[in-house]
This record gives structure tokens, C-alpha cells and sequence, in this order.
């Protein structure tokens, strides 16, 4: 039998297998996954949609300035007299024998053929569509406001969830590598105590304490596994898809900010804050059109038509004028102003409420930051020193001088230091991402720099 083929097949599938496997391997970077969820993001694609919408709502009231004309075709035929009077007129076929009373009473029927071109332009309109454009121009404004800040949410979003799977998969790397080094100091504890050379109760402590490493180690791993799928998610990928992050969180420098000048930034910056604005103006001008709508509307009219009975003949007319009208008594005018009236001072409430919103979160956010800032060289401190007292506690474990309970929890001790350390770091950037969401400045630009705070492995 010839093995040849077959080892070439199987080496080709072998290449192929290992070319899709360091494919797979490929680090996620996170300026890759930032552009993957702004492109993926339903909630920011559905908002981008209502900005269209509302851009094309804004066309639509100005179209309201121009004439508009329409064709006309119609065939009518009757035989009630003043129809057949009139479209004998019409056609130029009238003659000196259709005044004979008996035909003007009771005449023959008589179809007609009308085609024409009828058009209309609004002169005022008691600045009915003025009002309109003006408050569709706000609405428009608003939604593309909203759709930045949702740009700006997705930003946060990514960020959180990227150092987010990072700080999980370091976490759980470590807590791994814990729980095999006192695995194995277990099993030698374990052989020791059957043989009575060590105290039973230092055993089982060492025992407990292993079980709390692993106990996290498993959260780790449970979490590192959701983080990643969250990814996932967010890119629309598939969730379960392999995802490599070759990164450690590096700690963020303070901002030098003060909270008032986090407040005045947030005032001037915040897009969902102007967005609320533009909808205060909507509010005027739709205010003013209910006010303005008792006054005389004047529209130009005109008409030019041409009329046959049987296409062979032909008669045309036209018609120009100026018409007007004006509300005499309108029940629904006090009610449909004082809709207006309170629309309107409900938008300015909902902004109001959104200045006190976001006074109130940069103010909390602020307090949390610089506590974590704070906290950041306490958890290294702590964090070296419980590295330097697990050295010297398993040296003195070796010699003799310690137990393997004292070994054990001195180890558990600094994996929760660890923890500690870590979610610091990773605070004090994600604290600092919120702080530029929450002013209003967090664009491409400043989550980039953000990205700078993951140092690769």
C-alpha cells in the first residue's frame, strides 16, 4: 500500500490546522476591538438611524417654502344641466341652438377630457412653516448630538469591558500559579502528616487556606471565560470565539483636575446636555407656531387645464389668484397653545434635571477616583510586602521554622493583596475613562490614550 498520498493529505491538514490555530492565537488588540464595537454597537447604529430620520424630517419642513404642482387628468360625464352648459363652455362648443330652453332643461349627457398642470405656493402661513423648519432643524440637531454622546458611550463601554477581561485573565493566571505551588506543598504536607512528622491541625488550616486559593481560582477562571465572551459580544462575533489578550494593567496618572473644573468641562462638553437644549428650541418654535396659528394664511393658487370631448378638438384655460383664509373661532386654539406652553416647560425641566444628573454622578465618580488614587501606592506597598513575607515564610517553612499553615496562608494572603493591587490599577483607569465620559470629552482620541495603560506582556 502506498502511504505516501495519504502522509502528504494528512500533512497539508496539519499545516492547515496549525496555520488556523496561530490565526486564532492572534493577540486582540485594543484599538482593533474599540473600532469592531463602534462599527457592531445596535444601540449606536439605532441612534445613528433617528439622526437620519430626523435629517430628513428637517428637509421635509423645507420643502415647505416651494410651489408645489400636481398633474390633473379626469373624464367626466353627465347630463345635469349646468355640467353640460358649463362644458360646452369649456370645449368652445357651445352654439346659438343650445339656448333653446328645452335642450338648456333637459340636454343630452356629454363627456369631457381634462389634463392640466395645477400648482400652489404659500405665501404665509402664519409662519407656520418657518416654525416647523426651525424646530425640525433643533430635533436634527439634537439626535446627531445624541448620536455622538452614544459614540462616546460605546468608547466607555469598550474600555471597561477590554481592561475588564484583562484584569480577569491576570487574575486568574495568577491565582493558577498559586494554587499549583501549594498543591504541591500540600501533597508534601499531606505525606509528612501520615507519617506523624508534622501536626495534624496544621495540615487541615493548610487545607482550609488551599481550599480558599482555589475557590478563587475558579471565580477567576469563571470570570476571565464571561469577560471574554463579552468581547465577543460586543464585536457580533461569535461568543464563544478564542480571544488572546497579551496585556497587564498599568495604573493611571492623576488628572490634576479639580471637581469644579470636571464640572464647567462637563457644561460645555456634554453632547446629551446640548442635545436636551436643542430640544428646548424645538419646544420654542413649536411654542410660537400653536401661538402665531389664529393669524390669516394667504396661499398664490393656479390652474391650466385643457378640455376635449373627443381629442380632436382641444379648448385651454387657466386660472390665477390669491387665496386667503383665517379662523373665525378655532375651539381647539387655547388647548393646542397650552400644549405647546407645557411641552416646552417640560423640556426645560428634563435639561434642568440632567445638569442636577450630572453634577451628581462627577461628583460621586470624582470621589471614588481620588480614593482610588490614593489607594494605588497603599496596595503596591502591601503587595511587596506580602511578596517579601510569602519569601521569607516559605524559607522559614524549609528550615523548619514555620509551618505549612503559616505557608498556605501567608499565600493566600498575598493572592488577595494581588487582587487588591490589580483592581486598583484597573480602577484608577476606568475611573478616569468615566471622568471624560461623564465632562463630556471622551472622544477617539483620549480612549486611545486610555489604551496606553495596557502595558503588554
Amino acid at each position: 500500500m502506498n502511504l505516501k498520498p495519504l502522509l502528504i493529505v494528512s500533512a497539508l491538514a496539519l499545516s492547515l490546522s496549525a496555520s488556523g490555530a496561530c490565526e486564532a492565537a492572534e493577540p486582540l488588540t485594543f484599538s482593533d476591538f474599540l473600532d469592531k464595537t463602534q462599527a457592531h454597537y445596535p444601540r449606536l447604529k439605532a441612534q445613528q438611524l433617528r439622526a437620519e430620520e430626523a435629517l430628513a424630517a428637517e428637509h421635509a419642513a423645507v420643502a415647505g417654502f416651494f410651489p408645489r404642482f400636481k398633474g390633473i387628468s379626469e373624464w367626466t360625464r353627465s347630463n345635469d344641466p349646468v355640467y353640460v352648459f358649463g362644458t360646452l363652455l369649456k370645449q368652445g362648443a357651445f352654439t346659438q341652438g343650445d339656448f333653446d330652453v328645452a335642450k338648456l332643461n333637459d340636454p343630452d349627457a356629454r363627456s369631457n377630457f381634462a389634463v392640466g398642470v395645477e400648482g400652489q405656493w404659500t405665501l404665509f402661513d402664519a409662519f407656520d412653516t418657518i416654525s416647523k423648519v426651525n424646530a425640525s432643524k433643533h430635533r436634527a440637531q439634537s439626535e446627531k448630538l445624541n448620536e455622538e454622546f452614544a459614540g462616546a458611550e460605546v468608547s466607555l463601554l469598550a474600555i471597561e469591558a477590554f481592561y475588564r477581561a484583562v484584569l480577569e485573565e491576570n487574575l486568574a493566571a495568577l491565582a493558577e500559579d498559586i494554587w499549583a505551588v501549594s498543591g504541591k506543598d500540600i501533597g508534601e504536607a499531606e505525606s509528612l502528616s501520615q507519617k506523624g512528622l508534622i501536626l495534624g491541625a496544621d495540615y487541615y488550616a493548610a487545607r482550609v487556606n488551599m481550599g480558599a486559593i482555589e475557590r478563587m481560582k475558579n471565580r477567576f477562571a469563571r470570570d476571565a471565560r464571561s469577560s471574554k465572551i463579552l468581547l465577543n459580544v460586543l464585536m457580533g462575533e461569535d461568543p464563544l470565539k478564542e480571544q488572546v489578550l497579551s496585556y497587564e494593567v498599568e495604573p493611571a496618572e492623576a488628572s490634576g483636575q479639580g471637581l469644579a473644573a470636571w464640572l464647567e468641562t462637563a457644561y460645555g462638553s456634554r453632547k446629551d446636555l446640548e442635545a436636551a437644549h436643542s430640544l428646548v428650541e424645538a419646544a420654542k418654535a413649536e411654542s410660537f407656531k400653536e401661538k402665531m396659528s389664529f393669524l390669516p394664511k394667504l396661499q398664490a393658487i393656479g390652474r391650466f387645464e385643457d378640455d376635449t370631448r373627443d381629442w380632436r378638438g382641444d379648448r385651454n384655460h387657466y386660472l390665477l389668484g390669491v387665496k386667503g383664509e383665517m379662523d373665525l373661532f378655532d375651539p381647539s386654539y387655547g388647548a393646542r397653545k397650552d400644549q405647546a406652553a407645557l411641552k416646552l416647560k417640560e423640556t426645560i425641566e428634563t435639561k434642568n434635571a440632567l445638569k442636577d444628573e450630572i453634577v451628581r454622578s462627577l461628583t460621586e465618580e470624582y470621589g471614588r477616583y481620588e480614593t482610588i488614587l490614593a489607594d494605588v501606592p497603599v496596595t503596591a506597598r502591601m503587595l511587596e510586602d506580602v511578596q517579601k513575607a510569602a519569601e521569607l515564610t516559605e524559607k522559614l517553612y524549609r528550615e523548619g521554622k514555620k509551618s505549612v499553615a503559616d505557608l498556605l496562608e501567608i499565600r493566600r494572603i498575598y493572592l488577595e493583596s494581588a487582587v487588591q493591587a490589580f483592581e486598583t490599577r484597573f480602577y484608577t483607569q476606568t475611573g478616569r475613562s468615566r471622568l471624560l465620559f461623564l465632562s463630556g470629552t471622551l472622544d477617539r482620541a483620549q480612549a486611545e490614550d486610555i489604551g496606553r495603560g495596557l502595558k503588554k506582556k
